[in-house]
């Protein structure tokens, strides 16, 4: 025990016990209240690395989303050369078949 603890139990001792209850309890509320400070200042950096962490992941998500959008993009031009590459074929085959027509008269 804190030898300034212990003197000031042996002086609080002349008021009888009521005085070391009541300096014990008084010593429990200071005790109590720093813990209880800790805890908070403990909350307070998890709360604050929290944050930081949605943060963090909003930014990726926005990263994915414009990927996504970027795909989604890709695949109307693929779909879009795809039809026009047909289109091509297409009119090529029309164009072979004419020439075959035409060779044949």
């Amino acid at each position: 025990m804190d030898p300034v603890m212990a003197k000031t139990l042996v002086q609080l001792g002349t008021y009888g016990p009521l005085g070391i209850m009541a300096c014990m309890g008084f010593m429990l509320f200071l005790l109590e209240r720093k813990k209880t400070s800790e805890l908070t200042n403990k909350l307070l950096e998890f709360a604050q690395a929290s944050v930081k962490a949605d943060a963090e992941h909003t930014k990726a998500m926005e990263a994915l989303g414009k990927l996504y959008d970027f795909s989604v993009d890709s695949m109307g031009v693929a779909s879009a050369n795809t039809a026009t590459l047909s289109a091509i074929k297409e009119n090529l085959v029309r164009l072979e078949q004419e020439q075959r027509n035409e060779r044949q008269r």
